[in-house]
Formats: structure tokens, sequence, C-alpha cells
């Protein structure tokens, strides 16, 4: 009769960091456990050599043989203290270990926006204005002012479109209609004047002291000649 060939089969035990984490603190309970059945039972020891123990009893100790148990008993119990402290470097240990966190879920859905209850501290009824949002100062301004005085970063307007005409303006044909963008970086100034239909620059490095002519942009050539007319050739 021939034996079956039974194939070695190894078992795999897969375990977390988390499980082992688990387990160490279940071993330190379970000698703990022990080691409190280890102290009842040299209690008892204690208690049956002095005849003190319910429901037995026995010859009786002589001192001798009563301090022979307690060195028994004292020996036993420097052991056992040994090994509270072991578990207890054990235990402080096993719970320091930090468990490694698992992967990342998947990102929830977004929640209602929330009303805004303050801006800048004010709350209530807020009026937002151009210092609360950084905007640049737009300003009116008389028609005929010297635009050369005009170097602070801003917008600036003429206030009556039949006023009188700048000093320092574009040839332009409306030039009591204007508008100019002004931007300062450090002692760098520069002007963008816009008036229907024109549209000129200029600018000055030493902080307005000294300014370059007013150039427009996008300015046309002169028309050239007519060229000839009829079908050309074919």
């Amino acid at each position: 009769m021939s034996t079956p060939n039974i194939p070695n089969i190894t078992p795999s035990i897969s375990l977390t960091r988390d499980n082992v984490i688990n387990l160490i603190f279940s071993s330190i309970a379970m000698e703990e456990l022990g080691l409190a059945h280890i102290i009842n039972a040299e209690g008892e020891k204690i208690q049956f050599a002095l005849g003190t123990l319910p429901g037995l009893s026995g010859p009786p100790a002589t001192l001798a043989q009563i301090l022979q148990v307690n060195s028994s008993t004292q020996g036993m119990m420097e052991s056992i203290l040994r090994q509270e402290m072991m578990l207890g470097s054990k235990l402080k240990t096993a719970a320091g270990v930090p468990s490694l966190a698992g992967s990342t879920g998947p990102v929830g859905p977004t929640g209602a926006p929330s009303p805004v209850t303050s801006v800048n501290g004010q709350t209530g009824a807020i009026v937002l204005d151009p210092a609360d949002v950084g905007a640049l100062p737009n300003n009116e301004e008389p028609s005929n002012s010297n635009l050369k005085s005009f170097t602070a970063a801003g917008v600036y307007s003429s206030n009556n479109p039949f006023g009188a005409v700048s000093p320092d303006s574009p040839p332009v044909a409306h030039p009591s209609v204007w508008t100019l963008y002004v931007s300062q970086v450090g002692r760098y100034i520069q002007q963008i004047y816009i008036s229907n239909p024109a549209l000129y620059y200029r600018s000055s490095s030493d902080a307005g002291v000294t300014w370059t002519l007013w150039q427009e942009i996008g300015e046309r050539g002169a028309t050239g000649a007519t060229g000839p007319s009829g079908a050309g050739a074919t």
C-alpha cells in the first residue's frame, strides 16, 4: 500500500504594524496575570505554614521552617519585582512606537461656501472703496492742470470738457478732455495720455524734474501717392 504524497504547506501569517503593537500589549497583560497568580500562591504558602489557610491544616511548623518559607517567598518576590521592571520598560517602549498611517482616502466633496463675516475687520453692510481693494486713486482735476505735476501713481481725469487747456498738453483735437495714467517705480515716472482719438506717452527719470517729449503711440505716417488705376497685366 503506497502512502499518498501530502504537500508540505507552510502556513503564512500576515500582521500589520498595529496588529503587532496590540499583540505586545496583550502579552504584557498575560504576563501580569501570571505574576498575580504566583504572588497569590506565595501568600497561600505562608498561610499554610502558619496554619491559617482556610480548609487546610498541617503539622505545626517550627520557627526554622517558617523562616525558611519566608526566605523562599522573599526570593520569589524579588524575582517578580525584577520582572515587573522589565514589563514596565516593555510597556513604555511599546506605547511610544508610532503606528503607520494608512493610505490617503479619496477627497471628499467641497462644502458650501461660507458667508463673508468681515472685510479688514469691518462687519455688517460693507461698502468697498479704492482704499479697501488697493486700487489706484482716480481723481478729477482741472482741465488746465499742469500734467507734469502728476508724479504719484494713479489715474487722473479732466473735470470740464469745455475748460481751459493744459499748458503741457500734447497736440490733440480735444485738449480739454483727457485721462492721464501715471506709474511710479522709484524716481522713474511714466505717463500715458488719452484724448479721443489720440494716445501719447512720455517719461521722466528724475522724479518729474525733466520729461521726454510726448510721443504718439501708433502714430500714422504720411499718406502715399495714389497708385495707377485700371486692370493689371495678365
